[in-house]
C-alpha cells in the first residue's frame, strides 16, 4: 500500500497527469518546472516562467504566508491562485513537498467549500483592515469610473464609504491631461503593472498603490 505521505512524484504517471498539476521550485524559490497543462489555466507558458520567482506566478490565498520570502513552506497545504495577465484565475488547492533540489508543489482543483471559506476569510480580513487602518481602498472600471470606495481614511478627506461610486477619476482630478502622473499610473495598472505615487487631496499628502484586479 502506498504511503499517503509520499511526494507527488511517487504517484502513477496516469493519475498524476489526470488529477494534478505539478510545479517544481529550486532552493532559491524560482520555478524549475511548469507543466504545459498549467498554461491552459494560468495563461503563462513554460518558456516564459521557468527561472522566475514562484511568487510572480502564484498568489497565496489561505494561509497568506504559504510562500515565505519566495520559498514554499515544506509540508504545508493551502489555497492559491494564479497571477494572470487577464481574466479570472481559478482557485487551487496546493500541497508542498520537499525534494533534493528544492520543493515540489502539487496543485488540484479546490473544493467549492474551500474556495468559499477562503473568500469569506479574505473578505473579513479586508473589512477589518478598512475599518481600523487610516487609509482607504477603491476600485474603478476601465473607464476610470469608481465602482467602490471604502475605508476609515475617507473621513480624513471629507468623504464617506461609496460616496465616489459613479464618479470618474478625471472628474475628481479635474483634468484629462495624459501626462498627469496619477492618470498614467492607473492606465499602466490596466496593463498589469502595480504603480505607486504620492498626491495631495484636501490638504493631505497621500501615498497610493494602484494594482490590477486579477
Amino acid at each position: 500500500m502506498a504511503d499517503p505521505k509520499d511526494p507527488p512524484s511517487q504517484c502513477s504517471p496516469d493519475q498524476d497527469e489526470l488529477n494534478s498539476l505539478r510545479i517544481e521550485v529550486n532552493s532559491e524559490g524560482r520555478l524549475a518546472r511548469w507543466s504545459k497543462r498549467l498554461t491552459l489555466l494560468s495563461m503563462h507558458t513554460p518558456e516564459t516562467v521557468v527561472g522566475r520567482p514562484i511568487t510572480d506566478l502564484l498568489v497565496a490565498l489561505d494561509p497568506v504566508d504559504l510562500f515565505t520570502q519566495s520559498l514554499p513552506i515544506e509540508g504545508a497545504t493551502g489555497l492559491v491562485t494564479f497571477s494572470r495577465p487577464r481574466g479570472v484565475a481559478p482557485c487551487l488547492g496546493a500541497k508542498i513537498f520537499p525534494t533534493a533540489t528544492g520543493s515540489e508543489i502539487l496543485l488540484n482543483r479546490a473544493a467549492e467549500s474551500q474556495v468559499h471559506d477562503a473568500d469569506k476569510t479574505a473578505t473579513e480580513r479586508l473589512r477589518a483592515m478598512l475599518n481600523w487602518v487610516p487609509g482607504f481602498c477603491y476600485t474603478v472600471d476601465t473607464n476610470l469610473v469608481f465602482t467602490s470606495s471604502r475605508g476609515a481614511g475617507l473621513s480624513n478627506i471629507r468623504l464617506s464609504d461609496d460616496q465616489l461610486v459613479g464618479m470618474s477619476l478625471t472628474d475628481l482630478w479635474g483634468t484629462q491631461d495624459p501626462s498627469y502622473e496619477p492618470l498614467q499610473c492607473h492606465l499602466r495598472a490596466f496593463g498589469g503593472l502595480t504603480q505607486r505615487y504620492r498626491d495631495v487631496c484636501v490638504g493631505r499628502s497621500l501615498d497610493y498603490e494602484i494594482s490590477p484586479i486579477r
